[in-house]
């Protein structure tokens, strides 16, 4: 898998949930190494999704149930792409 399409994929699992995940069930959910996925997460981050980690039982990485992107808007003109 891509990293584009990891990145994506990742903030939808983590939008999914409704408890924290910890890294190492990301990295074997994803079939990469755990250091892959704090790089993910940061670029997540950076990309200003919000984010966050809970230590202790229960906790993990979540990702703001009230996030959403905003919807994506065509004109009549402007019809989607249709892929490659």
């Amino acid at each position: 898998m891509r990293r584009q399409s990891r990145l994506f994929a990742l903030a939808e699992h983590l939008r999914a949930r409704r408890t924290g995940v910890n890294a190492s069930e990301l990295a074997e959910r994803f079939g990469v190494a755990v250091r892959t996925i704090y790089r993910d997460l940061d670029a997540l981050r950076e990309a200003e999704l919000p984010v966050s980690a809970e230590h202790g039982r229960g906790g993990g990485y979540t990702l703001d149930r009230t996030y959403s992107l905003p919807p994506v808007n065509f004109t009549a003109r402007e019809p989607p792409s249709s892929p490659p």
